[in-house]
């Protein structure tokens, strides 16, 4: 069991990480990045890039970058420009509440898996010492009687 939710892999993200070991031995980049790595990832992303744009005509390939909002993508395809606002899911207000929910289980979880046994050890801990030393209280006064 693991308070992490991603460790728990359903199927899909079994064949999505399988699909990127793949990609990454095809490429020759590690698995697990490292910071050396960083020339490498950036160097294999732009040879994607380009050879994506290579291999599909300027008539099938929008490059989009999500502050452009809805014109560019509506009039790729030949839509009306909606009269709602382009979602923005990546605030950093979002962000935020999310480190602050993760924040939240991952402390429920080690009250739960660690604080509650520690509690009861101490308990009992207290119990064999009171026990301990009234039994020595006894002694010492059945010694003195």
């Amino acid at each position: 069991f693991s308070p992490h939710r991603e460790i728990a892999l359903n199927g899909r993200l079994h064949a999505l990480r399988r699909l990127h070991e793949a990609d990454t031995k095809k490429v020759g980049l590690p698995f697990v990045p490292k910071e050396a790595d960083t020339q490498r990832f950036i160097t294999a992303y732009e040879a994607h890039n380009a050879e994506v744009t290579a291999s599909v005509g300027p008539e099938r390939l929008l490059t989009f970058q999500a502050p452009q909002e809805w014109e560019p993508l509506c009039t790729f395809l030949a839509l009306g420009v909606p009269s709602v606002h382009y979602p923005k899911l990546h605030t950093l207000k979002r962000e935020k509440q999310h480190l602050k929910t993760q924040q939240h289980y991952l402390f429920v979880f080690d009250m739960f898996f660690f604080g509650i046994p520690v509690m009861c050890m101490s308990v009992m801990a207290h119990h064999f010492w009171k026990s301990w030393r009234s039994k020595l209280k006894v002694a010492d006064e059945k010694s003195t009687v």
